[in-house]
């Protein structure tokens, strides 16, 4: 499969706070396949259609002054349950960064409630003497983890990040960042998020909204999950 790349205004020394950017991601399985993964034919779930929903998955990241936002923007299926299942496994919050503030907020929907999360900005990462060509681009290979919230043990997931120096903008998918190169290939757990096409020009119209409404940290999130799903339980057994 080939993928298109589209670069307008771009110059190799270096990319002003002024230059906007839209990427597009498509998604795929880590290890080619979601519903023949040991660990998902052991589950009573049947994840039948999911591999097929996820090729259906495209998201968008915007970048303009300093800012991104990471979201979800097709995910067209008739198998809907496919599709609710494939959007779980990739992801369907949206994600603001901000540089200037050294933010990174995840907009979450919980039970029909959207939730401001305050997430974890300063990753980690382990700068790897590994290289690799995506669609003619040199990437190299970068290291980190991101903790799973509701597991008490095992509770951190690897990812790796391929990123571009010669597209010297440090946003990446989902909030990750902060590598001296665009991240045009990301692993997280079990999906992977591929660029399959981005457009960088002054005059793309990009306008990245503000936060509306409280924001929270992530311990206060999750405490607000956990006592949800112990109620729904209680209330369940009754």
């Amino acid at each position: 499969m080939k993928y298109k790349y589209i670069l307008f205004s771009f110059f190799s020394i270096g990319l002003t706070a002024q230059n906007l950017a839209k990427v597009n991601y498509i998604v795929m399985p880590t290890n080619g396949s979601i519903e023949k993964n040991e660990t998902i034919m052991k589950m009573s779930v049947s994840f039948n259609g999911v591999d097929e929903a996820l090729k259906k998955l495209e998201y968008e990241l915007l970048v303009s002054n300093n800012r991104s936002y990471f979201h979800l923007i097709s995910s067209l299926d008739f198998n809907e349950r496919a599709t609710r299942l494939a959007r779980s496994l990739a992801g369907r919050k949206e994600y603001y960064r901000d540089n200037n503030k050294n933010e990174l907020i995840e907009v979450v929907d919980f039970w029909g409630e959207s939730f401001n999360v305050l997430a974890d900005v300063n990753k980690e990462w382990e700068l790897v003497n590994e290289t690799k060509l995506i669609n003619g681009y040199k990437c190299y290979k970068a290291i980190t983890e991101r903790k799973i919230w509701l597991k008490k043990t095992d509770n951190f997931a690897k990812v790796i990040a391929w990123y571009c120096p010669s597209i010297p903008m440090n946003y990446g998918p989902k909030g990750f960042g902060g590598l001296p190169g665009l991240i045009l290939e990301l692993q997280d757990d079990k999906i992977i998020y591929l660029a399959s096409k981005i457009e960088i020009d002054e005059k793309l119209k990009i306008n990245i909204g503000e936060i509306k409404g409280k924001v929270i940290t992530e311990n206060d999130y999750y405490k607000i999950v956990e006592k949800t799903n112990e109620n729904n339980m209680n209330a369940i057994s009754k």
